[in-house]
């Protein structure tokens, strides 16, 4: 999951960025796809089931919500879900308060259509827009990123070894974090890989090699570690091969396409979509107040806009790894769109496993870090939950063994928890948003996985609710 810090290479000639009329040219030839609009046709369906009164009421969901709010002991200020089966929303609800230092009132209540900075829940959509940019013939996954970046990367240590996209949006590319994987506007993406620069920091952003390994276990594409750095690499990527401004590229491609609402740059929400966008929170444990984190200051809103921006340099200032602003309702559509029979092409391409932990693969050593145990089976921008529970951790969706093994994400930063996953086979997903938290996820963990507590107690309340088969 996306995490939010406290704070080789070589010039290969040619021009970076693109003009305008391969930006031009490149939208109309997205457009010429007729997928948008029936992925729009899909959810309106499903919306209108809703509409009919299809759509179900769940008191024991909903008192599990409000107790969330409301425990004395580990609160949050807010959280949502919703739910997606056989072509319909079956369920959408939230509980909370948008402001919670402030009065309780209707106008201050949280619920499925508001906006949140969704984390690192943010990363399929990345992946969808790169599958756009395959089929259009402007990108190859298996080809070495640096044709497209206008400068090579390499790790150091493995110089002859290329990064494919397809290992970027792995995570299994050699590439690390570091101590900040998110730069401002006019920076350029390749400080992070330059010896010497602002940001090269001694190389931190290259993996090293672990005692016990050995050096080869961790060439490019081999070793897993979870790596957001890889996807703002991606983003700048999208941006030079198509001359569009990520942030663009991702409303027109994939969000309103899909029907959503959201974006990956707040300033550009129209002023009705923006009033319902809310702040992410943590918890003040001295006061026992909410702390907001993010898009709580309308002026920092506003000048998100962005407009000397230039694409094809650095499209980390989006934030590719978890930026998106987005409601359940719009976390709905992209069930909606995963689920479809249509889009089987699609899926199957980005649920093909890239990397699957084995704790034995290297030498009697584990193939990745798995940090807390949830992420051991990886497609392309996507995770597939295991039902796996163990020394390393877990991901088991419910709590017994033998419950669904769902695709998706989970997104953990600024206080906010989300989460949306999906099974095609049965047409069936959920997602969830929880604004803000009161104690540490990595340790306020739950009793038959490593999800945080409340997200168990939303997930098994809705298993026990909407059963997937």
């Amino acid at each position: 999951m996306e995490t939010v810090s406290k704070h080789g290479y070589c010039e290969e000639p040619g021009k970076r960025g693109q003009s305008k009329g391969s930006e031009k040219r490149v939208s109309q030839i997205a457009r010429q796809s007729n997928e948008p609009a029936h992925a729009r046709a899909v959810y309106r369906k499903a919306r209108v089931y809703w509409k009919r009164g299809i759509g179900c009421v769940d008191k024991g969901l909903q008192e599990v919500l409000t107790a969330l709010v409301h425990t004395e002991a580990q609160p949050v200020p807010y959280c949502a879900v919703g739910v997606y089966k056989h072509g319909q929303i079956l369920y959408r609800a939230g509980a909370g308060l948008r402001f919670p230092n402030a009065e309780k009132n209707l106008e201050n209540s949280f619920g499925p259509e508001h906006l949140v900075r969704v984390a690192s829940v943010s990363k399929p959509f990345v992946a969808l827009a790169c599958m756009q940019a395959v089929r259009l013939g402007l990108l190859d996954f298996d080809a070495d990123v640096s044709r497209y970046l206008g400068f090579t990367l390499r790790h150091p240590r493995y110089p002859n070894n290329p990064i494919t996209s397809r290992m970027l949006l792995s995570h299994t590319s050699s590439l690390r974090d570091g101590s900040v994987y998110s730069i401002p506007s006019g920076h350029d993406i390749r400080n992070f890989f330059l010896p010497g620069s602002d940001y090269w920091k001694g190389g931190e952003h290259f993996a090293n090699v672990i005692p016990g390994y050995r050096e080869t276990h961790f060439t490019p594409g081999r070793f897993f570690e979870y790596c957001n750095l890889g996807f703002g690499v991606m983003g700048t990527v999208l941006e030079r091969v198509t001359g569009m401004r990520f942030d663009v590229l991702l409303e027109e491609w994939v969000l309103k396409p899909l029907g959503m609402t959201g974006s990956f740059n707040p300033g550009r929400l129209d002023t009705a979509t923006r009033s319902r966008l809310t702040p992410a929170y943590r918890m003040d444990t001295a006061t026992r107040s909410w702390v907001p984190q993010v898009d709580h200051d309308p002026l920092a809103i506003l000048s998100s806009t962005l407009p000397a921006h230039t694409p094809g340099i650095n499209a980390t200032v989006f934030s590719p790894q978890g930026g998106l602003r987005a409601s359940i309702d719009d976390l709905l559509c992209f069930i909606a769109y995963m689920t479809a029979k249509e889009h089987a092409d699609v899926r199957n391409m980005l649920m093909t496993p890239q990397w699957t932990f084995d704790p034995a693969r290297c030498e009697g050593k584990p193939n990745g870090r798995l940090y807390n145990g949830i992420s051991r089976l990886s497609g392309l921008g996507l995770f597939r939950t295991t039902d796996s529970f163990d020394t390393f951790g877990g991901n088991r969706i419910g709590p017994k063994s033998g419950g669904p093994r769902l695709w998706g994400h989970y997104g953990d930063a600024y206080g906010v928890l989300s989460g949306v996953l999906f099974d095609p086979r049965t047409r069936y997903g959920f997602c969830y948003v929880i604004g803000g938290s009161s104690a540490d996820p990595d340790t306020y963990t739950g009793s038959h996985s490593s999800f945080s507590r409340w997200e168990e107690q939303i997930q098994d309340a809705i298993i026990a609710a909407f059963p997937p088969e």
